[in-house]
C-alpha cells in the first residue's frame, strides 16, 4: 500500500508553501511522499468546513439513476446545488455511463453554471457518497472555496501526439491558475495513446512537485474496432483527449493506493517488446512463459497481470488487454518496457477488497492536520469490478466506517488509474485503487 500526504499553506510573505514527510525520497518543502490505501462508500455531502480564518473548501455530491438524460442530470445537479447551499461552484468533476447523450449532460450543468470548470469521463461503474456502489447512472460533484482556486485544459488529437496534447492540456490550465498548483485531476483516454508517456509529460509540465491522481475513461461498446471511449471538458464532448483540473492554493490532501496481487514464480526479464506488446520474456514467448504459470487458461490472463519491478521498490501491475496468436505476443494496459523485471501475480477476491479497505484507512490516518477531509475521490479498475462481481459492492462499503458518514466521496471504475508511488512519482497503474482526500 502506498500513501501520501500533503499540505500547502501560507508562509508569511504570503507565499504559498507545501510541506509533507521527510521520508529520504523527498526531502524539500516542494515534495514529499510517504504511504497508504483506502476504500469508499458513503452517503450525503457534508456541511462546509470554515476554520478560524474563514478557509472554506466544499464538495457536495448529486447522484442520478433515470434513465433519461435530462431527467438525470437535473436530478443530479439540484442535489450537489442543495446541499452547497447557497455557495456558487467553481468547479466540477462528472462521471456517466456509456448510454446516455453526454452532449446534453455537459450542456444543462454548462447552462446552470456558465463559469464552471468541468471535466469528466465515461466510466465502467461508479461510486458516491449518495449512490454507493452504481453500475451506471450519472454523478456529479460541485467544487466551492474561498481559498482554492481550479483551472482547467483540454489536449486533444492525444494518440497523434501525446506529448504535445498533454503540454497543451498542462499549460491551459496553468495560465488560468493563479495560485500555487497543489493537485492535478485528470481522465484521459487509455485506449489509443501510451497513458504512460502522458503522465511522464504532465509531471514535466506541472513540476514534480505536482501529483497526479486520476483515471482513465471507460471504453462505450467492446463490439467496435477500435474501441471508443468519450471525455468532458465544460461544455464539449471528447474523444481521445486528455481533460485536466488544477487545483492551487492551501490545499491538505493524501493519496493512497493499494491492488491486492502478489508476485509468484522467480523474477524474469523482458527480453523483447515494443510499448505495451511483450514478445519475449527470457528466452520464452509471452505466452510461454504465462503458461508455466496458469496452463492453457489463456482467458484467465487479465485475472493475472504482470507485476513489473521498480527502481524504488516494490512493483506496479500491468493487465493484459490481448494476445496475438500468430505473433505469441500479448498487450498490456500500459507500456512493459525491454529489460524490465517482471513476474505473474495473482489475487484472490478477500485479497482484492482487503486492500480496497486499507486503501481508505491509510489515507485517512496520513491526512495532515489538524481538521478532517471535507471530500474524497476514489478511483478504482474496471478488472477489479469484473473479478468481484457480485461483491463489487463490498469495495466501498467501508468509507462511511472509516472516514465519516458527512464526508462527501465521488469515484468511478476506470480502465487504468493514475498515482504516486512512495517517491512522490505519479505513475500508471492497473487492477489498482486509488483514494484522495481533499480538505483545507
Amino acid at each position: 500500500p502506498i500513501a501520501m500526504w500533503f499540505t500547502v499553506t501560507p508562509a508569511e510573505n504570503g507565499a504559498l508553501t507545501r510541506e509533507g514527510p521527510n521520508n529520504g525520497l523527498c526531502s524539500d518543502r516542494h515534495s514529499v511522499g510517504q504511504l497508504g490505501v483506502p476504500v469508499s462508500t458513503g452517503h450525503f455531502a457534508g456541511p462546509a468546513i470554515v476554520g478560524p480564518e474563514g478557509v472554506m473548501f466544499k464538495m457536495a455530491v448529486g447522484y442520478s439513476e433515470d434513465v433519461d438524460e435530462h431527467d438525470a442530470i437535473v436530478e443530479a445537479l439540484d442535489m450537489a446545488v442543495g446541499h452547497l447551499g447557497d455557495l456558487t461552484p467553481a468547479a466540477g468533476v462528472l462521471f456517466a455511463g456509456h448510454d446516455y447523450d453526454h452532449r446534453a449532460l455537459v450542456s444543462e450543468i454548462m447552462a446552470r453554471f456558465p463559469e464552471i470548470k468541468l471535466i469528466g469521463c465515461v466510466a465502467d461503474g461508479q461510486m458516491s457518497s449518495e449512490s454507493g456502489y452504481a453500475d451506471d447512472g450519472v454523478t456529479l460533484t460541485l467544487f466551492a472555496s474561498d481559498v482554492i482556486t481550479f483551472s482547467a485544459g483540454i489536449g486533444d488529437k492525444l494518440s497523434a501526439d501525446p506529448l504535445l496534447a498533454t503540454r497543451r492540456a498542462a499549460e491551459q490550465a496553468l495560465a488560468g491558475s493563479d495560485g500555487t498548483p497543489a493537485l492535478a485531476i485528470v481522465f484521459p483516454d487509455l485506449l489509443q495513446s501510451d497513458l504512460g508517456a502522458v503522465v511522464e509529460a504532465l509531471r514535466s509540465v506541472l513540476g514534480a512537485s505536482v501529483p497526479i491522481v486520476g483515471g482513465a475513461s471507460a471504453a462505450e461498446d467492446l463490439r467496435t474496432n477500435p474501441w471508443v471511449s468519450h471525455q468532458f471538458f465544460n461544455d464539449s464532448v471528447h474523444a481521445d483527449s486528455l481533460p485536466l483540473l488544477l487545483l492551487s492554493g492551501p490545499l491538505k490532501f493524501s493519496v493512497s493506493i493499494a491492488h491486492g496481487w502478489s508476485p509468484m514464480g522467480k523474477p524474469a526479464t523482458v527480453t523483447r517488446s515494443e510499448r505495451n506488446k511483450v514478445a519475449l520474456v527470457g528466452e520464452q514467448t509471452i505466452m510461454d512463459y504465462y503458461r508455466g504459470y496458469i496452463g492453457d487458461d489463456v482467458a484467465s490472463l487479465w485475472a493475472n497481470p504482470l507485476a513489473v519491478s521498480q527502481d524504488q521498490g516494490g512493483f506496479i501491475l500491468r493487465a493484459v488487454i490481448g494476445t496475438d496468436d500468430a505473433a505469441r505476443t500479448a498487450s498490456f494496459m500500459g507500456e512493459v518496457p525491454v529489460g524490465s523485471t517482471v513476474r505473474v501475480s495473482m489475487a484472490t477476491v478477500p485479497d482484492i477488497l482487503d486492500a480496497a479497505a486499507r486503501s481508505v484507512g491509510d489515507a485517512m490516518a496520513s491526512f495532515p492536520g489538524p481538521g478532517r477531509p471535507e471530500g474524497a475521490l476514489l478511483v478504482s479498475c474496471a478488472m477489479r469490478r469484473m473479478l468481484l462481481g457480485t461483491r463489487a459492492a463490498e469495495e466501498v462499503a467501508g468509507f462511511r466506517t472509516r472516514v465519516g458518514s458527512d464526508v462527501p466521496m465521488i469515484g468511478f471504475y476506470a480502465w487504468a488509474e493514475i498515482g504516486p508511488l512512495a517517491d512522490g512519482v505519479s505513475r500508471l497503474h492497473n487492477a489498482t485503487f486509488v483514494t484522495v482526500l481533499l480538505g483545507t
